[in-house]
């Protein structure tokens, strides 16, 4: 007889717990924080090694032994989404601008995320953890014997958005990278996590609200970090001796803002169109929440150059101008800075 067991999606969960040994999994579960998801979340298998080529052995039919999988040695995503949350928003920013400038030492407890100059890659690996932020994850399955667990996640890109949409609650995308393989059956005690709080970012109550120094109405904005995360080398378990990020491209700061056409916007198209090198090309796209050094405080300060300009003349609210820009460091203002202030003392 077949089962007649029916698991709801919303029976799956996530959670994410700090490491402190690089390969080594946290298994405590009341340190892990339960990330509020909105949309299901499950292992992308796309960099299992796996190979099947046809053999000669004298046969014309590809058989079972010309086809050979491994775990070890491969890497995993695993792309969550979800609402933005008072008690898990630092570990998402952590885990993807990995340049921690200072956590207050008091309640409540800032925290100063950047991408600048200065920043360059963070240490990972067993020898020495300090710098480099990452995860253990665990991702509950109703089915007996199915949760996984996965180590050592960095959070290879970010996304966070602003609108009235869904409440006007910020939300986030994240894609979380690994070089360890998943571990099946794996221990996760949902009822023992903390769960995700109920202290939200909302759109329609942001505190300031600028683009080059001028107050805007805004009608939506995006913000994200990019940072081309890697495995660097393999141990003789088939593991990464480290991470490497910002190789390449380097890290990437991108977004958009969307913001009413009017006597304070109509002259960042000059801007678009200005050379960058001769100056004056640049704008501080300011988003902020709360009071400053209060708790549920959140700030987004940019350093953008304009990507693009195009005006919205089917917004019910009028007339709007889209803005893509991409952050960039002038020596002077880094690419993007981040300011949140919670409870949560997390001893960085």
């Amino acid at each position: 007889m077949a089962s007649t067991n029916v698991h709801a999606a919303s029976d799956f969960r996530v959670a994410i717990a700090n490491e402190t040994t690089f390969g080594t999994a946290n298994t405590t579960q009341a340190q892990f924080y339960e990330l509020h998801i909105t949309d299901n979340t499950q292992v992308d298998w796309g960099g299992l090694i796996r190979e099947s080529v046809k053999r000669s052995n004298g046969k014309r039919v590809k058989d079972n032994k010309d086809v050979f999988v491994q775990t070890a040695g491969g890497t995993y995503t695993v792309s969550v989404s979800g609402v933005l949350t008072d008690n898990t928003a630092d570990l998402l920013l952590y885990g993807a601008i990995q340049d921690l400038v200072s956590e207050g030492a008091g309640t409540p407890f800032t925290k100063i995320f950047e991408l600048d100059a200065s920043t360059t890659q963070p240490a990972f690996g067993a020898a020495d953890p300090s710098e480099g932020k990452f995860y253990t994850m665990l991702l509950s399955n109703p089915a007996s014997g199915e949760n996984i667990q996965l180590k050592s996640m960095v959070i290879s890109s970010l996304q966070i958005t602003g609108s009235p949409d869904g409440g006007g609650r910020l939300s986030y995308t994240a894609t979380f990278f690994t070089g360890f393989p998943p571990t099946y059956g794996a221990t996760a005690t949902a009822s023992s996590w903390v769960a995700p709080s109920t202290d939200y970012y909302i759109f329609q109550q942001a505190a300031t609200k600028t683009v080059g120094g001028n107050a805007m109405v805004v009608n939506s904005f995006t913000f994200g970090v990019e940072n081309g995360a890697t495995r660097v080398g393999f141990d003789a378990s088939g593991h990464p001796e480290t991470y490497a990020l910002g190789l390449g491209e380097g890290y990437a700061v991108t977004g958009e803002v969307s913001v009413k056409y009017d006597a304070n916007s109509k002259d960042f198209v000059d801007a678009f169109i200005a050379n960058p090198t001769a100056g004056a090309a640049e704008d501080t796209i300011i988003m902020e929440f709360g009071s400053s050094g209060a708790d549920g405080h959140l700030k987004f300060d940019v350093n953008a150059l304009y990507t693009g300009n195009s005006l919205d003349f089917g917004n019910e609210a009028g007339v709007f101008v889209s803005l893509p820009f991409e952050g960039v460091d002038d020596g002077t203002n880094e690419a993007i800075e981040v300011t949140i202030s919670n409870a949560i003392d997390r001893s960085w």
